[in-house]
């Protein structure tokens, strides 16, 4: 499965078996912006609250960018079905 978040200034790819499966990404685009951008995504925050690192899975990386990344004006041109379709499943009780 492939998503793909276009920018102003260049995009981020990543191809991976499922919105949960750790994969890595690929930041293409202008000089200088790539750099900031894989700084800004190597130090956020996935949806459950842990740091990306190299391989975060579809729906970290899309909440990330989303949060992070949202003056850049991300579009998700590809994979946004898989994503609208993952489902949130926190248990009662549960603390994130």
């Amino acid at each position: 499965m492939k998503f793909v978040w276009t920018f102003t200034l260049g995009k981020i790819e990543m191809d991976a078996n499922s919105v949960e499966s750790p994969a890595p990404y690929r930041v293409t685009g202008e000089d200088g912006w790539v750099e900031w951008v894989q700084f800004t995504l190597q130090r956020a925050y996935g949806m459950y609250g842990h740091t990306l690192a190299d391989n975060p899975s579809p729906i970290d990386l899309h909440y990330a960018v989303m949060v992070y990344l949202k003056d850049e004006r991300p579009v998700l041109v590809e994979g946004q079905e898989a994503i609208n379709s993952y489902k949130l499943d926190i248990p009662d009780g549960a603390m994130t």
